[in-house]
């Protein structure tokens, strides 16, 4: 009986003594650690944390200070997607966000974001007018394909 207390015992005391250790690390250490640990678990289970805010759908890249928007709920005409989305730069319209949206006249994409995935608006056959911000680096195939009505595209 002696020997299995003198176990548990062993076994609380090095689990507070490793998890004691985050306690006195800076809080931007343990982020970063677990940034990375979650993206790495992220790639190899091919799954990924979402999250919701209005209209948007959305996870968090670049060791969670960024959002990539991954699906849009919204029926306005008019689409400005925002700079930021509970706190954090939006950086990447992903893949068929927009798809088939047929009624989004206008789009209006802030500084902040580098890539417009592929698909992403894809048959939106009513778009006339698309604003790029001056970040826009990438922008994937068929991104705009099947936007018959486009007339205008506002480059920085």
């Amino acid at each position: 009986m002696k020997k299995a207390i003198k176990s548990v015992v062993s076994m609380v005391l090095v689990f507070v003594m490793v998890f004691g250790v985050f306690t006195i690390l800076p809080s931007e250490v343990f982020h970063s650690w677990y940034a990375k640990a979650a993206e790495t678990l992220s790639e190899i289970t091919g799954t990924e944390e979402t999250y919701v805010s209005g209209d948007y759908t959305y996870t968090l890249v670049d060791e969670y200070t960024k959002v990539k928007i991954t699906s849009y709920s919204g029926e306005g005409e008019t689409l400005q997607i925002p700079e930021q989305i509970d706190g954090k730069d939006v950086s990447i319209i992903g893949d068929s966000v927009f798809y088939n949206k047929t009624f989004i006249k206008t789009v209006i994409i802030p500084d902040t974001v580098t890539t417009i995935g592929d698909n992403a608006f894809n048959s939106c056959t009513s778009m006339t007018d698309v604003t790029f911000g001056k970040n826009v680096k990438t922008i994937g195939n068929y991104a705009f394909n099947y936007c018959a009505s486009l007339k205008s595209v506002k480059l920085p």
